[in-house]
């Protein structure tokens, strides 16, 4: 053992040797039925056990007028009335308070201070009366001479006295429904003095409880909240069925309804309280320590332990006996295997196995010591090991399991970790255009890596275009020219990321950099196949030293982004041919269908808003007329290419139906779709220079239909239709939307 654990053995030991100071052997006994309290100090000595020589009437239920016409039958203790019989042999140093009733009485004199006020009568049997000076003071269910007429009950009283110098002190104790097995003096509950000296009893039940309740609680939500780990469970489950017993059992409680229930019910239900307490003790034990205990010795003790339950419930009264002898038996063979278990313990080195062992096996020792021995010392020593097995096991957990509380979360925060990077890459994946890409990945980058600003910028030959920007710009233009521009340059020539701990400290910022509120900035080159496909710079308002991990997480997130860019060029590049309309450059009706399909299902997954403009030429058949096809195709061609200028590049825009155009607006409501309708009505209206032809003035007609409206892509296409056809009944140079 090293030292820190054997001081911790000997701590445990000395705090086992200092509860005997708790209990005085000092005390005054009783003599032919009068006990003298002249040489009592109760100040100095606290209050006095009534015990002695009690006067004796077996099998007589008197009340205190007749006590001095009678003879009385012998000088004893109550309790202590016939010789314990064990397999039919009598044992005299094992007694019991046997079934039958009488009556004893108690002269107490020379009481000689004036604040004793109180007397305590405990748990004594079945039932008793108690008389104080002729007053009938104390009553716990029926005192009777038959079976039939005695109601047991339970209950532990303190009396409140007078101050007198001396108490006269009448008990009727009958026992018919049950022989309780508490050896020794029961008198020994029967106690004077003031009011806070005989409460200490239940103040320090109290203690026990609440130290026991509050480690319930503590380990309790420990094992929700720290991934549920069986120890945790099974000590939480240890401390909550303690609780229990020592509310209900210890006196805590003044639980009427308990003490209602026939007293043997309530035997039953404390010993199946303790069986049950014992069970999760050991599987407790078996997962402290896997190799002193195994699963076949696990499955004897919880077998057993069913076993006698089940004959505890069927049990009757007359069995209890037998009931009490099996119960001793099966305690003896566990505490021979602690012992066992313990012996392997040290030869193991496992200090905390043996710790636990000794403190539950002295447990298991004491409370059997104290039901043959019921007095103070052994029950206060009981509920001091009870507490240090408790205390102890909550430290040990404390510091072994709860300890790992940080990095449990570690690990849960990593697994979250890797459950949001699989996310954003599934949606890096999800769509073939890039612009989306970067919008997507700048809107789930901030669950690995938290930002203030952003940009993602897509290589096209020597350049990097602007695909997405969040927060503060890091360049004046969007598109910049590679081998011109000394940070990204540098950047795309570097295989890793480039960290800027403080901007202002690097020449390029305060040259050419316009951030004002970003202190530290992280740039990423986005390579695939060894191929440059982009840059990603991220910026933070305060000046921060990513850690290995966050810059891991970026460099795999870095990865997939290029991954998913250059899947996007190469389908643009595919595309191209197939999708465009030979005419105006734009999206041939077949592909702006699909976008606008696509663009829809994503943005009803993610919640996204979603807006679609139809434009039409107001003069296309005048201008056949007036002019010719050419001249038409021509303006037709015009018109295309400023629309397209002046939408976003996250847009689409295509060719509808025949010269009717069309746009898909990404994440725009019907405020912004209207916006835009205005600001190309005005591009459209200005005049068209055709070579040949002069000037030429036209005009078109809008259509606007929205998400907003919960409906089919089909549905939104013919409410922009709608909205388009109304715009040209009223004669055109007009935008009309789905709800106008």
């Amino acid at each position: 053992m090293q030292k820190k654990e054997l001081s911790l053995l000997f701590l445990i030991i000395l705090m086992l040797l200092s509860t005997q100071v708790i209990y005085s052997s000092a005390n005054i006994k009783a003599k032919n039925g009068i006990l003298d309290l002249e040489q009592w100090d109760f100040n100095e000595q606290g209050s006095i056990i009534l015990s002695g020589e009690w006067e004796t009437y077996k099998n007589r239920l008197y009340e205190p007028q007749e006590i001095n016409s009678k003879e009385v039958s012998s000088f004893s203790t109550p309790g202590l009335w016939d010789n314990y019989v064990v397999f039919g042999k009598r044992i005299p140093w094992l007694q019991e308070m046997q079934s039958g009733y009488a009556t004893y009485h108690l002269t107490v004199s020379n009481i000689n201070q004036s604040e004793i006020n109180a007397l305590k009568v405990g748990k004594i049997a079945n039932s008793y009366k108690v008389w104080i000076n002729g007053e009938l003071a104390a009553q716990a269910g029926r005192v009777g001479g038959k079976v039939e007429v005695e109601i047991p009950e339970l209950k532990e009283q303190v009396i409140s006295l007078e101050k007198t110098e001396e108490i006269d002190i009448v008990m009727q104790i009958s026992n018919f429904h049950f022989k309780e097995k508490r050896f020794g003096n029961h008198l020994e509950n029967i106690k004077l003095g003031t009011k806070e000296q005989l409460q200490i009893n239940n103040l320090f039940v109290l203690v026990l409880f609440i130290v026991i309740f509050v480690v319930f609680i503590i380990f309790f939500f420990a094992y929700l909240f720290r991934g549920r780990p069986k120890g945790l469970y099974y000590f939480s489950l240890f401390n909550v069925l303690l609780a229990i017993k020592v509310g209900v059992f210890g006196n805590l409680f003044d639980l009427g309804l308990i003490n209602k229930i026939t007293y043997w019910y309530q035997v039953k239900f404390e010993l199946l309280l303790s069986i049950a307490i014992i069970i999760v003790f050991f599987k407790y034990l078996k997962l402290l320590g896997p190799q002193l205990i195994s699963d076949l010795v696990f499955k004897l003790v919880f077998g057993l332990g069913v076993l006698t339950s089940l004959a505890v419930i069927v049990s009757v009264e007359q069995l209890y006996s037998g009931m009490f002898i099996y119960g001793q038996v099966v305690l003896t063979l566990l505490v021979v295997y602690l012992i066992f278990t313990i012996i392997k313990a040290i030869f193991r080195s496992k200090i905390n196995y043996f710790i636990t062992g000794v403190l539950f096996t002295s447990l298991i020792v004491i409370y059997n010591i104290n039901i043959f021995f019921d007095n103070y010392f052994w029950s206060i020593l009981y509920a001091g090991v009870l507490i240090l097995l408790v205390v102890y096991e909550a430290i040990y957990l404390m510091k072994n399991d709860l300890r790992s509380l940080n990095e449990y979360k570690q690990e849960n925060k990593s697994r979250i970790t890797a459950e949001n990077l699989l996310e954003t890459i599934s949606f890096l994946h999800s769509s073939l255009n890039n612009e989306q890409i970067a919008r997507l990945a700048s809107r789930k980058l901030p669950k690995l890596i938290p930002y203030d600003a952003i940009v993602i910028m897509g290589k096209e030959g020597k350049y990097l275009k602007e695909l997405v920007t969040r927060g503060e710009r890091n360049i004046e233009d969007e598109t910049i020219k590679i081998t011109e521009n000394e940070l990204f340059n540098d950047l795309t020539n570097r295989t890793k990321p480039m960290l800027v701990q403080d901007v202002k400290e690097f020449p390029w910022f305060s040259k050419y950099g316009k951030l004002t509120n970003v202190k530290s900035w992280i740039g990423v080159p986005l390579i695939f196949e060894e191929d440059i496909i982009g840059v990603l710079t991220l910026g933070n308002k305060d000046v921060i030293e990513y850690s290995e991990s966050q810059k891991d997480k970026l460099t795999v997130f870095s990865n997939e982004l290029a991954m998913a860019l250059k899947n996007g060029y190469n389908y643009s590049e595919v595309k191209e041919l197939a999708t465009k309309d030979s005419l105006t450059g734009l999206y041939n009706r077949e592909a702006f269908k699909e976008l606008a399909i696509k663009e829809y299902h994503q943005a009803v997954r993610y919640e996204h808003g979603l807006s679609l403009i139809l434009i039409d030429l107001d003069q296309y058949q005048d201008i056949i007329n007036e002019f010719d096809y050419g001249v038409a195709d021509e303006i037709v061609k015009v018109l295309a290419h400023r629309c397209k200028e002046s939408i976003r590049t996250a847009d689409y825009m295509g060719r509808y139906q025949g010269v009717k155009l069309g746009i898909v607006l990404t994440d725009t409501d019907l405020f912004g779709a209207k916006e835009l309708a205005l600001r190309l009505q005005e591009i459209i209206n200005e005049a068209i220079t055709i070579e040949g032809h002069g000037n030429i003035l036209v005009s078109a007609s809008f259509g606007i239909a929205t998400l907003e409206e919960k409906v089919g892509i089909e549905t939104l296409f013919n409410l922009a239709d709608s909205a388009l056809a109304r715009a040209q009944k009223e004669g055109g140079d007009c935008i009309k939307t789905s709800k106008d």
